[in-house]
Order: structure tokens, then C-alpha cells, then sequence
């Protein structure tokens, strides 16, 4: 850039300066100034003077202007090393690595390209830096869900204005291994609620009783049976983790499996509860307050009463779940979670609860065989709320029919 100042008309450096309506009508290096002539403030970097701290950089633009940029995260990773060949039928690998940066902190996506299409972002990551402003190399070890197939493990870090990726490629020993393949989602998909529309795909045949699995970036799982038919598999309704899931369909005990990663929205209420069941059965899921009564049908959340709880339930239509609740919670709370068997053949429960997108049951509670022709009604657990607004579950995993429910008082007397 020195060279092209030499190029500009003298009259820049003059009490004639070259008149500009934008910075189009200078020359390269130079802008259009407040005075309306052409000017500069720097011909290159070090013309300009460098921010206090390791984090961000002076540079000269093309604009012969001063500006400040991030510096790019840097990421290194010891194991695995690149190239280096999995073990057959492998599922999950332990991934150590650091990642340099002079910020106060850096995210990290990790994520996992496997072939036939079986992928995912297995993991989101915060690190923090426990000298900002200093360059300094913060370690991380993160174990990671694998697809079969493994080509390349893929390094995202981000720092606000900086972004740096980093590839692994390596080999996977089981080329002749039975091969999953999930048709729909599609990878990287994108959902507006946290229930996922349907998991379907193709295996080879002859693969053994499957599974399907849901796994968020805190590495907690929900999951539940997938039955084959022939070479085909799918299922409806599936629940998710807010944020982002892995969804996998594996079979053989995971000797054939895949994977792809979709993304739920994040929620203000600070309280998911997941009912699933295992037939058509019209099973709901009711939240009960502190004065809320079974019998009375008042101060309850539920499909047959939805405004008039501590939160809201969203109705499963077909019969097979899932149903899901959600609430806002505070301190010195209490909450009850009640299943009630409306219609239907028989079939066992299972409800998960999450406070704050954490598992309080793992991996659950129940299954719970309820019966529609006997009334049952399945009294799952307590939500107590301290003064700092933290959840202790207390299990009760009771079931009462239409004469018991009378006799109860609100959740405190289940």
C-alpha cells in the first residue's frame, strides 16, 4: 500500500486536497473525510496504535482507515490424531484437544461426519479463560457419539468477530459393518417444537430389535424401542432436548446405527415434563399446583383443563404419545405430576422431568401399566422449589382409581 501512495496526485498532500462525494472518488488507500477531500489515517498496521489487549489486532484497510479486529480462536487437537484408524464398530471416542484465545471466553462446536449421510454436531462447548486478555491455551476433553462410517471429526471455535474450524479426518475399520440409514429428519434440521415429526430410514436386512435415541450436548438421553418392518423403520413423535439433539436409530446393539443432528427451540419455562407410552391408549398428562385436586378438576394443567394450572400441556392426538408439559416455576413451589388412562387398551407409562434442561429423572420414572376400563390415575411425583428456585423431585409412582381420588387433598396429600 506505501507503493500506491506515490502513485496519488500531490495535491492530496497540499491545501488542495482531491474533493470526494464517498470514499468511491478516492484513490485506493484513502477516504472520503469529513472536509469532503480524500485523506488517510494509516498506510499499513503498524501506522496504528494496537489495542491493550492479546484479543484483538490493529490492521490498515483498503480505506487507509484504523480498525480493530478479533483474533481467531486457535484450536489443537492431541487425540485422536488425523488419520488414525477407529476401532470396528466403535461408538463413542474421547476427543482432547485446546483451543488458544486471548478472549474472556470461546464457544466450540464439535461435530461428526460419518458416511451415508449419518451425521451430527454432538457437542456445544463454553470455554472460559482464566486470564482475559492473555493468550492462553484452555484444555478440553469431550466424549462424542459416533455414526458409523467416521470420516472426519469438524472444530468450530467462535469468539465475537472470529471464526476458525479445524478438520480430523480419520478411518473407520468396519467398511463391510451393516449400514443404517435415516431418510428423514434431514441433518442439520431446524424444528419450531421440541417434538420431533417422525424418524424414519432404511437398514440392511437381517438387523436385530432397534432403538431410537435422543442426546443433547449435556450427553442425557431419552430413548425407547424401534420395531423394523422388513428393511424399514419409522416412528412418530418423538420428544427432544432443547437446544440441539443427536437422533439416532441403532440396531444390533449398536453395530448398525445412524445419526443426524436437529435443533429444537429453547423455552422460557424453566420446567419440560415428557409422557411416552407404548400403545394407543388416550393417556394425559396433568400438573397439578399446590391446591390443585384430581377429583374437582380444578387448578390443574391438562389436556381437559388447560387454563387453569401452573402451566400447559400440548395434546397428543394419535394415541401413542409423546404429550408434553410445560411450566414456569418460582421458589417455595410446589407441583404434582399426575397421569390419568382416559380410553384405550392398556399400556405402560414413562414420564421424564427436566428442570432448567436438566434430567431429574434418569432415566425416568415408571413404566406404569394403567388400565382406561379401571379409571387409573398414576401419581408420579412431587416438584418441590426452594427460595433459590431449584427443583428436588420426590417420587410417589402411585396408582389410584375414581374413589381413591376423592379422598385426595392437593399434591401434598398424594
Amino acid at each position: 500500500m506505501r507503493s500506491l501512495l506515490f502513485l496519488v496526485p500531490s495535491v492530496l498532500f497540499g491545501c488542495d486536497q482531491l474533493p470526494c462525494a464517498t470514499t468511491t472518488d478516492c484513490p485506493v488507500g484513502f477516504f472520503c473525510g469529513s472536509s469532503g477531500s480524500c485523506d488517510f489515517d494509516c498506510l499499513e498496521a503498524s501506522d496504528c496504535p494496537q489495542p491493550n489487549t492479546a484479543a484483538r489486532r490493529a490492521v490498515c484497510s483498503n480505506e487507509g482507515r484504523c480498525r480493530e479486529l478479533a483474533r481467531a480462536p486457535r484450536i489443537v487437537v492431541s487425540t485422536p490424531a488425523p488419520g488414525e484408524q477407529l476401532a470396528s464398530g466403535l461408538s463413542i471416542l474421547t476427543v482432547v484437544g485446546s483451543v488458544e484465545t486471548a478472549a474472556p471466553s470461546v464457544a466450540v462446536e464439535v461435530g461428526v461426519v460419518g458416511g451415508g449421510g449419518c451425521s451430527t454436531r454432538a457437542a456445544d462447548l463454553e470455554l472460559v479463560n482464566p486470564e482475559p486478555g492473555r493468550t492462553v491455551a484452555i484444555p478440553f476433553v469431550q466424549d462424542l457419539l459416533l455414526p458409523p462410517q467416521v470420516e472426519r471429526i469438524r472444530l468450530e471455535a467462535e469468539v465475537p468477530g472470529a471464526r476458525r474450524s479445524l478438520d480430523v479426518r480419520l478411518r473407520a475399520d468396519c467398511e463391510d459393518c451393516p449400514q443404517a440409514r435415516i431418510e428423514r429428519p434431514e441433518n442439520d434440521l431446524t424444528l419450531s417444537a421440541l417434538r420431533l415429526p417422525v424418524l424414519s430410514g432404511i437398514v440392511d436386512p437381517g438387523a436385530g430389535g432397534g432403538v431410537w435415541r435422543i442426546t443433547d450436548g449435556r450427553l442425557q438421553v431419552m430413548d425407547g424401542p424401534l420395531e423394523l418392518l422388513g428393511d424399514r423403520f419409522e416412528i412418530r413423535d418423538l420428544p427432544l432436548f432443547q437446544g440441539r439433539n443427536t437422533v439416532e436409530a441403532s440396531f444390533d446393539g449398536g453395530r448398525t446405527r445412524c445419526s443426524v443432528s436437529v435443533s429444537a427451540p429453547l423455552l422460557q419455562e424453566e420446567l419440560q415434563v415428557v409422557l411416552t407410552w407404548d400403545g394407543e391408549a388416550d393417556l394425559d398428562l396433568v400438573l397439578a399446583d399446590e391446591d390443585g385436586r384430581l377429583f374437582e378438576r380444578t387448578a390443574l394443567s391438562s389436556p381437559r383443563t388447560p387454563d387453569q394450572g401452573p402451566g400447559r400441556v400440548e395434546d397428543d392426538f394419535d394415541g401413542f404419545g409423546p404429550e408434553l408439559g410445560f411450566a414456569s416455576t418460582g421458589p417455595s413451589q410446589l407441583m404434582g405430576i399426575a397421569v390419568e388412562s382416559l380410553t384405550g387398551a392398556p399400556a405402560s407409562a414413562f414420564v421424564r422431568v427436566l428442570h432448567r434442561r436438566t434430567m431429574l429423572s434418569i432415566p425416568g420414572l415408571g413404566p406404569r401399566r394403567l388400565r382406561s376400563e379401571l379409571g387409573d390415575v398414576w401419581l408420579v411425583a412431587l416438584l418441590r422449589f426452594d427460595a433459590e428456585g431449584d427443583a428436588e423431585l420426590v417420587p410417589i409412582d402411585r396408582v389410584v382409581g375414581p374413589m381413591e381420588i376423592q379422598s385426595l387433598d392437593g399434591p401434598q396429600s398424594w
